[in-house]
């Protein structure tokens, strides 16, 4: 069991490090803003891992 949350932190860590500049653009937004809607969201983040942008 242990080993399994291990696994799922590590994996969590990795997602984040590879996201830095979406999470960072985030963070500047809230900052700004304090509520952001989805659509404010998803400008900040991204396309989604796997889906093709429109």
């Amino acid at each position: 069991m242990i080993a399994v949350l291990k696994e799922a932190q590590e994996a969590a860590r990795q997602v984040i490090a590879g996201h830095q500049p979406q999470i960072r653009a985030l963070v500047a937004e809230l900052e700004a803003r304090e509520v952001l809607d989805s659509a404010q969201i998803a400008a900040c983040l991204g396309p989604k891992a796997g889906k093709p942008a429109d």
